[in-house]
Parts: C-alpha cells; sequence; structure tokens
C-alpha cells in the first residue's frame, strides 16, 4: 500500500487509500474515488472533502505504524477544517492525487514455480 504525505499547519502526515476509505467514501456518497475527486473541480464540498482527507490520514497512519515508521495521530474532522487554509490546498491535492494514481502491485506466482 502505497504512502504519500500530506502537509498540514507544518506537519507532513502519512496518507494512504485503502479498501475502508474506499468504503467509506461509497457509504457517505454513493461516489467512486474518481467521481469524487473530478466533483471538486466543479463543486469543492468542504464536509466531504473533510471526511475523505480525514479517512485517508487515519489509514495511512495505521499503516505507517503497521510497517513500523513513527508519525504524529492526525488532527480529528474538525481541527483539519481549522488548520488548513486555501494555501494548503495545492499541495494536499497533489497528495491525494499521487496516492489515487498508485498503480496497484500484484504478483503473480506460476503453477510451475
Amino acid at each position: 500500500m502505497k504512502l504519500g504525505y500530506a502537509k498540514i499547519d507544518g506537519k507532513e502526515y502519512p496518507i494512504c487509500l485503502n479498501l475502508r476509505v474506499l468504503k467509506n467514501l461509497q457509504d457517505r456518497t454513493g461516489n467512486s474515488l474518481t467521481d469524487e475527486l473530478k466533483s471538486y473541480n466543479e463543486n469543492f464540498d468542504v464536509d466531504k472533502f473533510s471526511l475523505l482527507l480525514s479517512d485517508m490520514l487515519n489509514a495511512g497512519h495505521k499503516q505507517a505504524v503497521r510497517l513500523g515508521i513513527e508519525t504524529s495521530e492526525p488532527p480529528c474532522v474538525d481541527d483539519l477544517i481549522d488548520l488548513i487554509g486555501v494555501d494548503d490546498f495545492g499541495s494536499i491535492f497533489a497528495a491525494v492525487g499521487d496516492v489515487a494514481k498508485a498503480k496497484p502491485e500484484i504478483e503473480t506466482v506460476s503453477k510451475n514455480a
């Protein structure tokens, strides 16, 4: 699972995209990740994006801990709304997009191996 990093209030937090993030997004919005990200170009929804980012931060934190990477607890959704400024959007969207574009690594094993 690919880790990306989102800079929030001067600190870098790991983010990742796992099935829980996708499930939560689909349960909340009915959208796929691709459709959700595209919708932000037309009508940015602070609540939806804050929840998506929070889910990605929580998934990133869990994955980092699992890998033995020291990291701080991510901010909660309410704190994200207070900590993220308009000037942070570009780098945060880039981090989310980078993680979302990660290609799955699928290993195949030959029957003859």
